[in-house]
């Protein structure tokens, strides 16, 4: 989870998937790997997943809903053919610059606004993401030619606190992280395919294989993207 507590990179996370309320069915196609995890996708599943992940954030802190994610399962789709590189870059530049897109057309005041004592603002939530574009662009690279990789994991609140971001003016921000995403989009492309089963190991984490790594990645940015809308509609 993100906030004092800590946002753990890989964002591994457990769950019991009968607190999303799915079927039998949709929980075999979702260990599957079938159900793919893009916002705004119109499956039952990720519907109610949405929800379920906003309603909890109505009641805490948007920092600490991130151990609603489900797991991912980047072999399972790897092996069905469902999962590639070009897709993940693309998904990750379509989300970024919607997301941007809306974000432009906010005023500073209301990225600033924290809706409580100790939360992040919007600014904040957006300088996190920029900070785990940062950590991920070494993984990315250096998952190419270190096997195993091994690499320490990173304080997110202090960094977040570290570089000012609550003060941080608010356009240039939003810009610097849409361009940022839009050059990993451009690394995550030339991700050689033999490159992506190399072993990486982040602080305590599991080893998980490079295009796990990846996978991650962008679930973790769409995940903010959710809190980044709840915030908005309630400072």
């Amino acid at each position: 989870m993100c906030g004092a507590a800590g946002c753990a990179h890989l964002c591994i996370f457990e769950f019991d998937l009968n607190l999303f309320q799915v079927s039998q069915t949709e929980r075999h196609l979702f260990l599957a790997g079938r159900l793919r995890n893009v916002v705004g996708d119109t499956s039952l599943f990720w519907g109610r997943f949405h929800e379920r992940t906003l309603s909890l954030m109505n009641d805490s802190d948007p920092k600490e809903a991130e151990d609603t994610l489900p797991p991912l399962h980047y072999a399972a789709r790897r092996e069905s053919g469902e999962w590639r590189v070009e897709e993940a870059a693309a998904e990750l530049v379509e989300v970024v610059d919607s997301t941007t897109s809306r974000l432009a057309r906010l005023d500073s005041s209301a990225t600033a606004a924290s809706p409580a004592s100790g939360k992040w603002s919007v600014k904040e939530i957006i300088g996190h993401l920029i900070d785990s574009a940062v950590n991920n662009h070494q993984r990315f690279v250096r998952g190419q030619y270190e096997d195993p990789l091994v690499l320490p994991g990173y304080a997110q609140d202090f960094w977040v606190r570290a570089q000012g971001y609550a003060d941080a003016p608010w356009p240039e921000l939003a810009e610097f992280w849409r361009l940022y995403n839009h050059h990993l989009a451009g690394v995550i492309r030339r991700i050689p395919p033999d490159k992506l089963e190399v072993e990486c190991r982040i602080g305590p984490n599991t080893a998980e294989p490079l295009g796990f790594i990846v996978e991650d990645y962008v679930a973790h940015l769409k995940h903010h993207v959710l809190q980044i809308e709840q915030l908005i509609s309630i400072v």
